[in-house]
């Protein structure tokens, strides 16, 4: 036979309960975890059931716990059951019967219980199962916040939330506890493969970083910081400039966005103009962006990323995610790397909070032409101590790393021998096209590139290429390369895109070019649109 229990959280704020059922002859070990995994606590606390009204009749001094010991936490008259002998049956027999289950002695969190009714087991339904599910638990360690009222614990949809709730009992491992669990389903094939084999994300650099996540959330620094109040910070390990922006104070997505070296700069000073932020814009440079988002907002990788952690995230706009934006890619979630730049920025911008209280002020970007800048002191050995100074901006771009030659010395000669000086200016540019190629399954999509150099005046195409793989400085140099060559000589002028004039730049060191940077590249835009119209028409066609 089957129970069913009603079990409420209270005092927290607002009603959060689960209805589950449980075989009537499971222990009381097992709706320990069964609670545990419901509510979404991690094991990491004592505990103990207190017997309140048995087959009908109020009842005093009964503990059941997982501790062997004749000591009660509550009352020293206590006698003590051990959990992993006392079975449901034996102290649930009428409806209405209830026990009380207390976890974390220091915020003292109390579930209420109570027996509804005994059911037949269903053959096809794996127990334990939860049927009703409302609101979320708080998180551990969080009795301050519960009695602050700062915590969002109203769920918008619960009976979707039933369905999270079963995949928490499925998946559940207690965080501290070195007991074996009791649900022992074949929870790790598909999480695994993509944790393990695929994205090799767990980790103790994931697992900081969702620790600072955390606090990130829990200090609220967008209440302080403006979006147009970016800083910089000066990552010590590559020595590239970051730049970063809190937001949430003026919009309704909360998060911190942060855009690595001169082309993320050039991107976010983009989006602080207003124009309209798209991705191929985005694609510009390299950027990373954190945001924070309820729980059925967060897809199932994300998801299982979260959970393969210790740290607990509960309530709206509190769970995060970590997003990935570089050049030719998908976006995607951010690798190890990537991981301790979000760390570092989110721990600056914690640090940043703290030194506007005592009277910081914000330089405004770009009308002063200076930014607030974050880096280690030179005298400095230990990586967490770093400053704040007012800089020029231009001190910064000049200071970044830049694009190198990378063509080979027989390519270098091949340029150099196109000296016949041509009457017509050329387009000339990198562009990816929003068809993306995935080669194997656990590899980040990549947007295939075509190289371009179209008459300026007229359209006609002069070369077109197109390129199967990431796209760096050495492609797009030997692009440019390959399209001067079938000219014939060096056009008068060579319009291209910020992109891919940061990729062929460095070529004006070995020969002599006129480059003219522009944000639209009329004849190529309308070669690219006719491009793509034609491969998704064959794509339909397969």
């Amino acid at each position: 036979m089957v129970y069913e229990l009603k079990i409420t959280l209270e005092d927290v704020g607002a009603p959060v309960s689960r209805k589950v059922h449980i075989k009537k002859d499971a222990s009381f070990y097992e709706l320990h975890e069964l609670i545990q995994a419901v509510f979404d606590w991690t094991a990491s606390h004592l505990y103990g059931f207190y017997v309140v009204k048995s087959n009908g009749k109020q009842t005093k001094h009964i503990e059941i716990s997982g501790r062997q010991s004749e000591a009660s936490v509550y009352d020293s008259k206590q006698i003590i059951h051990y959990d992993k002998k006392e079975k449901l049956s034996e102290w649930f027999k009428k409806p209405s019967d209830y026990i009380n289950y207390v976890y974390d002695y220091g915020d003292n969190w109390e579930h209420l219980i109570e027996f509804i009714k005994e059911i037949e087991p269903n053959k096809t339904i794996d127990y334990p199962v939860c049927i009703a599910a409302e609101n979320y638990a708080p998180p551990e360690d969080s009795r301050f916040d519960v009695m602050q009222g700062s915590l969002d614990l109203l769920m918008e949809d619960n009976h979707l939330f039933v369905s999270e709730v079963n995949e928490a009992i499925k998946n559940w491992t207690p965080v501290f506890d070195e007991e074996e669990p009791m649900f022992t389903g074949d929870v790790t094939s598909d999480t695994e493969h993509w944790l393990g084999e695929e994205q090799n994300l767990v980790s103790e650099e994931w697992e900081k970083t969702f620790e600072i996540a955390k606090e990130f959330s829990q200090r609220r620094p967008w209440e302080k910081l403006k979006e147009q109040d970016v800083f910089a910070v000066k990552d010590p390990e590559s020595g590239r400039f970051i730049f970063c922006s809190v937001i949430g104070h003026s919009e309704d997505q909360i998060g911190i966005t942060a855009y690595i070296g001169i082309e993320g700069f050039l991107a976010l000073l983009e989006i602080m103009s207003g124009e309209e932020v798209t991705l191929d814009g985005l694609q510009q440079g390299h950027s990373l962006f954190v945001t924070f988002e309820d729980r059925n907002d967060i897809d199932g990788k994300d998801y299982e990323l979260i959970k393969a952690h210790s740290t607990v995230f509960r309530g709206k706009k509190s769970w995060p995610i970590f997003t990935s934006i570089m050049p030719g890619y998908v976006p995607w979630t951010m690798n190890e790397e990537e991981a301790r730049l979000t760390r570092l920025m989110m721990t600056e911008s914690l640090n940043v909070v703290d030194e506007l209280e005592k009277g910081l002020t914000f330089p405004l970007i770009p009308s002063d032409e200076k930014i607030l800048l974050r880096r280690m002191d030179a005298s400095e050995t230990e990586p967490s101590n770093f400053t704040s100074q007012i800089v020029e901006v231009e001190e910064l771009l000049n200071d970044d790393g830049e694009e190198e030659v990378m063509l080979s010395e027989f390519e270098i000669k091949r340029l150099n021998k196109l000296t016949k000086p041509l009457v017509s200016s050329i387009e000339f540019s990198m562009v990816p096209l929003a068809v993306p190629i995935q080669r194997h399954k656990e590899e980040r999509p990549f947007f295939p590139f075509v190289a371009i150099a179209v008459d300026e005046e007229t359209g006609e195409v002069y070369y077109q290429e197109m390129l199967e793989e990431h796209l760096d400085a050495y492609y797009g140099q030997k692009a440019l390369l390959h399209a001067l060559s079938d000219m014939g000589g060096i056009p008068e002028t060579i319009y291209t895109d910020q992109r891919t004039a940061r990729l062929i730049l460095p070529l004006l060191d070995v020969q002599d070019f006129d480059i003219g940077i522009e944000h639209e590249l009329e004849m190529t835009e309308e070669l690219v649109e006719g491009l793509l119209h034609f491969m998704m028409d064959d794509l339909q066609d397969q």
